[in-house]
């Protein structure tokens, strides 16, 4: 179904463009409609749990984020997927089972960590995706310490009426920063300095 939507997309929208530039038009729309599948995915089985809403907050933290932080990415389709579905239920499973709720100075930590990071790392390149132009690297940058802020003090802003949605907000930005410390690449298979991804050893 989603090969089969690409597929159409490509079609419709390269008519006349040369078979290998439609290819990689399809395989792009491939990827956008597969992790839009895993979203609709995670939030119908978020419905019947009761924690949507935690979920959502998640999801739209988390991908907000990665689009000027960015970060390490899934060797593996399969990875990347399992990875999306912890990180959304997660700070969820957190807030809504255990019953965590934001702490001021856990908060206050997460979020100097969080601008330590993306004044560090971000934005974090893959083995495809890598920043050349020193102005894009360095808006990014800047945009990504705004949004890191303004996402954590919101969080604290809410914390008072809505302290579940507030945990879930700051933990998901500080797991979504994470992702461009070296260790998060080696764990997901890339080397930390070049991005490349490293061969199995056996």
């Amino acid at each position: 179904m989603v090969q089969f939507l690409a597929n159409k997309t490509a079609q419709y929208l390269a008519k006349g463009d040369d078979p290998a530039d439609i290819e990689v038009i399809t395989y792009g729309y491939y990827m956008f409609y597969q992790q839009w599948l895993v979203i609709i995915a995670i939030l119908l089985i978020a419905l019947p749990l009761g924690w949507f809403f935690p979920v959502l907050a998640s999801l739209v933290t988390s991908m907000a984020l990665r689009g000027c932080v960015c970060g390490t990415h899934a060797t593996h389709p399969l990875i990347c997927k399992i990875t999306s579905v912890v990180l959304a239920f997660t700070p969820a499973v957190l807030t809504e089972v255990f019953a965590l709720r934001l702490v001021p100075v856990a908060a206050l930590a997460m979020y100097l960590v969080s601008i330590a990071l993306v004044v560090r790392y971000a934005p974090g390149e893959t083995d495809v995706r890598k920043f050349r132009d020193s102005r894009k690297r360095k808006r990014m940058k800047i945009e990504s310490v705004v949004l890191v802020t303004v996402f954590f003090f919101a969080a604290v802003f809410l914390s008072s009426r809505f302290p579940g949605i507030a945990f879930v907000v700051t933990t998901t930005a500080f797991i979504t920063c994470c992702f461009v410390h070296p260790w998060a690449y080696r764990l997901f298979g890339f080397d930390p300095v070049t991005k490349e991804a490293l061969k199995p050893r056996w």
